[in-house]
């Protein structure tokens, strides 16, 4: 089995998003994104690790994405809460970067549960439209 194949199987089976959703996590074009699962296009060294950092995969899987060698391959639960820990830090070190986005949430966060999730859609529907 080809890296290609065990990459599009991590982002299916371990990150569980589409690839629409890899390739904008990654800054690439969905066209592009989809030329490297599928084997279409050769991946650069540079591009490698992109990948590996933008999908927070720890050395030692990494290693069995790129070999093929089970006895590297970590257990898809573990690798899972990796990903979405390392996500989780990375949106904090966001928030806390920038103050005017802090309080915003905060304020969020104190309206009214069914006013917020109303806001929240459209909020997101607006996003939508100026970056599609």
């Amino acid at each position: 089995m080809s890296f290609h194949i065990r990459l599009r199987e991590y982002r299916e089976n371990i990150l569980q998003i589409s690839q629409m959703e890899a390739a904008a996590r990654l800054n690439l074009t969905p066209t592009s994104y989809s030329r490297y699962e599928s084997g279409k296009r050769g991946i650069t060294y540079e591009t490698l690790m992109h990948i590996k950092e933008g999908f927070h995969i720890p050395n030692s899987h990494f290693t069995f994405l790129l070999t093929g060698e089970e006895e590297r391959a970590m257990e898809p639960m573990i690798l899972r809460e990796n990903y979405q820990d390392a996500e989780t830090t990375e949106i904090l070190e966001f928030i806390e970067s920038d103050s005017a986005l802090k309080s915003f949430l905060l304020q969020l966060i104190r309206i009214p549960d069914k006013k917020r999730k109303s806001f929240i859609k459209s909020l997101l529907y607006m996003v939508k439209q100026i970056f599609p």
